[in-house]
Order: structure tokens, then sequence, then C-alpha cells
């Protein structure tokens, strides 16, 4: 009996390790395509953003993008977020981003317990790294289970291949911020512009706060739809910005005690980077030798 079971045994055996080494090939394909895209479109991204013209006085300088003609940009680099925009960020999206490797096992974990106890998704576990590949891959959407299959393969890669420093820059130019008349608003440059009419260089920590904590859902979040809401949830991140040290008991009070003030932008300004942005691609679109 042992001698009949065991050539089946072996043949089982060798089964399951083809699929498990199929599967890692497979893995391993998918990822090293996927970072080839990413790669790709990041830099067409950015390629692709061109300079408004002047809209006048109180209209925001902002980039706008010819691959994406219905959002509105203002690319900075990390020594242009200033001093309170990063720490702002990373206490709301990701404490632990300069220690872990793309993925985070403990807040995955945490996420994964609360969402339990709420029965329904009431936190994330993704990381700033996981974002990135979402946005720069997903931009609108997609299948839930590719996308986070995806952000699960590619972060440690991207983590390891671009660096901290390169990953947060782009992870602020790109992080969504919301709908104003009709066009998206991207990145922290463009968001501190819209809502707030200052560079975000300029922003002070309760400035900061208030954009932080609408990128989970900047549509319910976003101060100029419900502004209780969004001081509640920026008093509640200033109080966790000092609890890691990023800003002391003197600072903290004064910004608990900042009001709300957002600036109003038109529809019309906003609107016109998008007919802009579809002006240049005609253009750039017509055959040689061809005019009006």
């Amino acid at each position: 009996m042992a001698s009949g079971t065991g050539p089946q045994s072996t043949r089982w055996r060798r089964r399951i390790l083809a699929a498990l080494l199929g599967l890692l090939v497979f893995l391993a394909a998918y990822t090293a395509a996927a970072l080839v895209r990413f790669d790709h479109e990041l830099r067409q991204l950015h390629e692709g953003l061109y300079l408004e013209p002047d809209l006048g006085e109180g209209a925001p300088v902002r980039f706008a993008s010819l691959r994406r003609p219905t959002e509105i940009w203002h690319p900075i680099t990390l020594r242009e977020a200033g001093r309170f925009v990063v720490p702002a960020i990373l206490t709301a999206e990701d404490r632990r981003f300069h220690s872990h490797w793309g993925l985070d096992p403990l807040a995955i974990g945490r996420a994964l317990l609360r969402n339990i106890q709420a029965r329904r998704v009431v936190e994330g576990g993704s990381t700033i790294t996981q974002q990135v590949v979402k946005n720069v891959l997903f931009p609108g959407g997609g299948s839930p289970f590719i996308r986070k299959t995806t952000e699960i393969l590619l972060a440690p890669v991207i983590d390891w291949r671009h660096g901290k420093a390169k990953i947060l820059e782009t992870y602020l130019n790109i992080v969504y911020f919301g709908h104003q008349g009709g066009v998206a608003v991207r990145g922290v440059g463009a968001a501190a512009h819209v809502y707030l009419d200052k560079p975000p260089a300029q922003l002070g920590p309760a400035e900061a706060a208030l954009l932080a904590q609408m990128i989970p859902a900047p549509a319910r979040y976003a101060p100029d739809r419900d502004r209780a809401t969004a001081r509640a949830r920026r008093n509640d991140l200033l109080e966790r910005m000092h609890e890691r040290g990023v800003i002391n008991q003197r600072t903290l009070a004064a910004a608990l005690r900042q009001p709300v003030e957002v600036r109003s932008v038109s529809a019309a300004q906003l609107h016109f980077g998008q007919y802009f942005a579809q002006a240049v691609r005609r253009e750039l679109q017509r055959p040689e030798g061809v005019s009006r």
C-alpha cells in the first residue's frame, strides 16, 4: 500500500511545486510589466504638463495636463512643500512612511480589524507608495482586485527603485483633492491655490492639516462643502501632529483657534484649462504643413 501511494504522492507534490513556480513566474512577469508601465505613465504625465496663461488677478497660477485635460496641477518640489504640509500628510496617511518598505503590515492589520468591528470599510491600510501606484496606473478606479494586487506587488519594488524622496514628491503632485467646477484638483500645489489661494510653502499648520484631512474622501471632507466636519477633522489631525512632536503646545493652541477659511474659485477659471488643453492637443495633432 505504501509503495502504491508513494509515486502518486510524489506526482502531486511535483504538480503543486510546478503550479507554485508558474504562479511566481507569472507574478514576476506581471510586476515587471507593471513597473515599465508605471515609469512610462509617470514620465508621460509630467511631459504633458504645461503652464496656463495668466487669467488675471485673483486666478491661481497653475499647470494643466494635455494627457488629462479635465484636471489641474501645480507641481512642486519637496522643498517647495514648506514646513508643515509633509508632516501633516504623513501623520494623516502614512505615519511609518520612512520606516516601512512600501507596505505597512501594521497599518493593514489595524485597518482590517477596524473594518471587521465596524462591519464596513472605515479605514484603509494603504501606504503612500501604494497610493502613488493607484493614482498613476488606475486614475479612473478599475477593478479593486487588480488594483490592490498591483499595489501590493509594485509598492516594494518602487520603494527600492525610486527611494522615499521621489515617491513622496510624486505623491504630493498627484494626490486627488476633489473636484471644483467639474475639474479635478490634483496635487498639494493645486489644492493650496484653489482652496486657500496660497503656495504650499506659505501654509501654516492649521491650513496644512485642513488639506491633509481631505485626502481620504475629498467629496465629503472638502471645507467648502462641510466646514464643521472639515474643522473637526483638522483639529483631530492637529492633535495627532502634536503627539508626534511636529508642533508644540503653543502652536497647537493657536492652530485650533484658527477659523476655516477657503477661497471661492469660479467655474470659468477652472474650466479655462480644459478648453485650452483641448486647443493645444488639436494643434499638436495637426499634420505638418496644414494651417488654418
